[in-house]
């Protein structure tokens, strides 16, 4: 149990927003994370970031107007996890949520918001050679319209969270989910 005077553990969102306040910028090149200048950070910062990297990476990916969340961190559990377990795509949606939830959580009209919503109407992640892909729930019928609605506006942010979700978690795809993805035209 931490003691009252501890400060919480840091996250990836607050590192960024504490170099910050030093004069430290963080970019994103190669898909490796930089800054300037180059001895601003310590050790303790540098474990810190890499230990958030790929929220901090998606973060930056996302660019101007993302807001993180600051919720608590029971919030985050309950929020991340998925709302559909029955289907067979649970691990990457957990993965999905988790770091959407740290970059916006907090924003009703973010990206977090946005799948956290396709996924309760059933909405299945499927991996391709390509990396990864969302395709139509229960909703088939209304899905082009609520991703044009709610997940364009985030396009850059969304490709970056699949990319790093895609290096980073194993394949767990089902078949039927590749078939279907494969039947709404992608890859």
């Amino acid at each position: 149990m931490m003691s009252p005077e501890a400060a919480p553990p840091e996250g990836g969102i607050r590192l960024v927003e504490r170099l910050a306040s030093r004069g430290v910028t963080l970019r994103l090149r190669n898909d490796r994370i930089e800054w300037r200048p180059r001895g601003a950070l310590s050790s303790a910062d540098i474990a810190t970031l890499r230990a958030h990297e790929a929220t901090i990476a998606v973060y930056l990916a996302a660019g101007p107007g993302v807001r993180p969340h600051a919720g608590s961190a029971a919030a985050r559990e309950r929020f991340t996890c998925d709302p559909r377990p029955e289907l067979p795509d649970t691990s990457l949606w957990e993965g999905v949520l988790a770091l959407t939830y740290e970059i916006d959580g907090g924003n009703t009209n973010g990206l977090f918001g946005a799948l956290h919503g396709l996924r309760c109407l059933g909405a299945q992640l499927v991996e391709t050679d390509a990396g990864i892909g969302l395709v139509a729930g229960e909703r088939s019928g209304e899905f082009a319209a609520l991703q044009a609605a709610y997940l364009a506006p985030h396009a850059a942010a969304l490709t970056a969270v699949f990319a790093r979700i895609a290096r980073t978690q194993p394949s767990r795809a089902s078949r039927e989910g590749r078939e279907k993805l494969r039947a709404e035209g992608f890859p």
